[in-house]
């Protein structure tokens, strides 16, 4: 059964025990599958109980396969349309509260309370961007945010203000400003095509034919995408409390949105290249090692166009077009 992934209890190991047992001819008054002889059978055949570390309906061998097949087809893409950058972006939630599953108590309570501050499922959403020369973006964030009973004040607040009502724009606008990252605000904090747009827009430095990367977060329509297999790396904020004055009773408070963002851009900017590097390593896309082109101020589009010309007279050079549906690419220069 474990071979197929299914969970196997103690209670399991009793039953099919026990099972086998009548099936040769013992009787349960001989053999009860006590605790003693389960510690012995596991210790002879070196099985342990075990906290599951992954779940999901694929097994490992499902995701090696699934991971080659997106190997191939990620290099035939950069292959084909001469790419010279991939970039990766993963979304991914950021709760107000993580509470610990396990606490130190007293021995014997079979109660063990802990207290919370009741914002243990309210979270936010943060998009994330790098490319594979380990360059990070400025972190997209997207907070809850209500929405106005009035339409026009609704379309005011999503085009000059990203969503917040003009007072809470007051707190937001510096905290981008601080942290160098983009909020975004919506009913459910969660990430939509709009704010895509608005992402893709943002990333006017990106020069060339690129392939980003993304786990389903943006639309196919607006820019190529490919599901990426990527282990995601959880990285824990410990904050340790403060002395408090004696006779003040002790009370969880949930964090605000300044702190949270904080905490995301801080462990955003401690992320180390290896870590970023190793990402892409995973599905060997690092063969490649050629930088994108960046144009320069003295370069002359002009100048450029005359020698494409007399290229083309000669034969060396042919017009070319690329269609804007390619499955896989996008031109940033076809833009300007």
């Amino acid at each position: 059964m474990r071979k197929e992934g299914c969970p196997v209890s103690a209670k399991m190991l009793e039953l099919k025990a026990l099972e086998i047992a009548a099936d040769v001819g013992i009787s349960s008054e001989s053999f009860s599958a006590l605790y003693s002889w389960r510690r012995r059978f596991m210790r002879k055949h070196k099985l342990s109980v075990r906290v599951r570390t992954r779940q999901g309906q694929t097994t490992p061998e499902d995701d090696v396969a699934a991971r080659t097949k997106f190997r191939g087809e990620v290099r035939a893409a950069i292959v084909e349309h001469n790419i010279i950058q991939v970039f990766n972006a993963d979304q991914t939630a950021v709760f107000f509260e993580y509470l610990p599953r396990k606490t130190i108590t007293t021995r014997g309570e079979k109660t063990v309370w802990v207290e919370c501050s009741g914002k243990d499922k309210e979270r936010a959403t943060a998009m994330l961007l790098a490319d594979r020369h380990d360059n990070k973006r400025a972190p997209f964030l997207v907070f809850k945010a209500g929405v106005s009973r009035h339409r026009h004040v609704q379309e005011e607040n999503d085009s000059k203000w990203h969503g917040f009502g003009v007072r809470l724009w007051k707190e937001i606008a510096p905290l981008q400003a601080k942290h160098d990252c983009q909020i975004y605000g919506n009913p459910i904090a969660w990430w939509n095509t709009d704010i895509s747009v608005k992402f893709l827009d943002y990333r006017d430095n990106m020069h060339g034919k690129i392939l980003l990367l993304s786990l389903n977060t943006l639309r196919q329509s607006t820019l190529s995408l490919l599901k990426s297999h990527h282990a995601i790396h959880m990285y824990v904020k410990v904050v340790q409390l403060q002395e408090k004055p004696p006779r003040m009773a002790f009370e969880m408070v949930a964090p605000k949105r300044h702190e949270i963002t904080a905490w995301i851009a801080e462990l955003w900017s401690e992320l180390s290249a290896d870590t970023i590097v190793s990402g892409f390593a995973k599905t060997e896309l690092l063969t490649d090692t050629r930088s994108p082109v960046v144009a320069k101020d003295h370069d002359n589009p002009q100048d450029i166009s005359d020698v494409l010309n007399q290229l083309a007279d000669l034969g060396v050079a042919d017009e070319t077009g690329v269609s804007g549906d390619e499955l896989f690419s996008s031109d940033s220069s076809d833009n300007e």
